[in-house]
């Protein structure tokens, strides 16, 4: 039981349903952008995916867009990101287009 606090796709409904969100409905989750690697040792590409499948399930709500959950899937990455010369830069570029998107300046 105690692992299973720790789990993001248990812990979904938890959070979509809590009492702090019930209660303040100008609260809201966030925007995420979850990465995953086809090509990382450490951690499977499935739980990612299935955490954004997850959420993607519970549908648009005023507290939850949908619109602002992003799977980044990559093929030749590893735990630690992109290598290359400018592999890690078009990586941070990637994140700052995100961010800009969720916060309304783009």
């Amino acid at each position: 039981e105690y692992i299973k606090g720790y789990d993001p796709c248990r812990n979904i409904s938890n959070l979509l349903n809590s009492n702090a969100l019930k209660s303040d409905p100008s609260r809201k989750i966030p925007g995420m952008l979850v990465t995953c690697s086809l090509s990382d040792i450490r951690v499977g590409f499935w739980g990612p995916a299935k955490f954004v499948a997850k959420i993607r399930e519970h549908g648009e709500t005023e507290q939850v867009k949908v619109s602002n959950v992003l799977l980044d899937w990559s093929h030749d990455e590893g735990h630690f990101g992109t290598g290359g010369r400018f592999g890690r830069l078009e990586e941070k570029a990637f994140e700052y287009a995100f961010l800009h998107k969720v916060i309304g300046i783009v």
